[in-house]
């Protein structure tokens, strides 16, 4: 299958646009529903901000003397 590259200065008068009858799943379509990036979606990101934000809560309270403020 011969596929044109995004940029093709032989084909200047063709326009890549993808059609909602091309296969496969369409991003720019209203029928797709939104896919969020995989780092929010995923577990281990979370527990490791919410990780570092626990360990910078305590360094802070023991190096205040027992206060976070």
């Amino acid at each position: 299958m011969n596929r044109l590259k995004p940029f093709d200065p032989k084909n200047l008068h063709n326009l890549n646009v993808r059609l909602p009858s091309d296969p496969g799943p369409n991003p720019y379509d209203s029928n797709t529903p939104f896919k969020g990036p995989e780092w929010l979606t995923s577990w281990g990101w979370w527990l490791q901000i919410i990780g570092l934000g626990a360990s910078m809560a305590i360094f802070r309270y023991f190096s205040n003397g027992g206060s976070l403020f």
